[in-house]
């Protein structure tokens, strides 16, 4: 579906989602994405290097983090934490951020949303684990 006619605010109301099987065991998933070292070695775009992350995993707090692109920029995001369950529910209001935690608009895109809330589940799968996002 093209998004080119409709107007932005349509296309923010239309759910975003990203389901991936991982050949792991679910407990180690859910430690990729709430340890801060292990987060660092996969979170964000390829050939980008975490610099930093900092995580306080509870409801109401912060993820804070930095990616640094091949050519030496950075950018930051954070992540303020609604519900946490361990092993099962990851729910938080994402945006990107400058190094102090301020929200700042996307860096390549004017017009993406300042705030994205994001619903991350993890399904056990027998040996495997379903992680979705909405």
């Amino acid at each position: 579906m093209s998004t080119q006619n409709i107007p932005t605010e349509k296309i923010a109301a239309q759910p975003f989602m990203i389901a991936r099987e991982f050949a792991a065991p679910r407990e180690l998933v859910w430690k990729a994405w709430t340890e801060p070292e292990r987060m660092r070695q996969w979170f964000g775009p390829k050939g980008f290097t975490g610099t930093t992350v900092k995580l306080d995993l509870r409801p109401g707090g912060m993820l804070h983090s930095c990616l640094r692109s091949p050519d030496g920029k950075e950018m930051w995001g954070k992540w303020i934490f609604r519900e946490v369950r361990p092993q099962d529910l990851l729910v938080w209001v994402h945006s990107f951020s400058d190094k102090d935690g301020g929200i700042t608009r996307h860096p390549l895109s004017p017009t993406w949303p300042l705030e994205l809330l994001t619903e991350t589940t993890f399904v056990e799968r027998g040996a495997k684990t379903m992680v979705t996002l909405k």
